[in-house]
């Protein structure tokens, strides 16, 4: 599903510090809540990253091999505006991912 900029910057109040969940090698993640009340996980792509070229793409690739896990967080969309890459998530609640997997938090975030 592809969702659009202006929705996404609403459910994260401009990507504001105070829903900033961490930061990984990808980009930043923030949280937010959808004009429909679904709570998200949006995670914004730094330009310096290697995953720009061919964001399309890789999202396709990332649905047709998706299959539903107790330990995989849905995908729930995208969003593209000019160099900004926005992949959408379903929200864990309570810690992180890693946490949840592996029961402890990384070193790196």
């Amino acid at each position: 599903m592809r969702f659009s900029y202006s929705d996404i910057q609403s459910a994260t109040n401009d990507f504001s510090k105070d829903k900033l969940l961490g930061e990984g090698g990808y980009g930043h993640v923030y949280n937010g809540v959808l004009k429909d009340g679904q709570q998200i996980a949006a995670k914004v792509r730094k330009e310096e990253s290697s995953h720009g070229p061919g964001f399309l793409n890789f999202i396709l690739r990332c649905v047709l091999s998706f299959s539903r896990h107790k330990n995989i967080v849905m995908l729930l969309g995208y969003c593209c505006k000019e160099k900004k890459n926005i992949l959408i998530y379903e929200y864990i609640c309570n810690k992180s991912l890693h946490w949840h997997l592996f029961g402890k938090l990384p070193i790196e975030l």
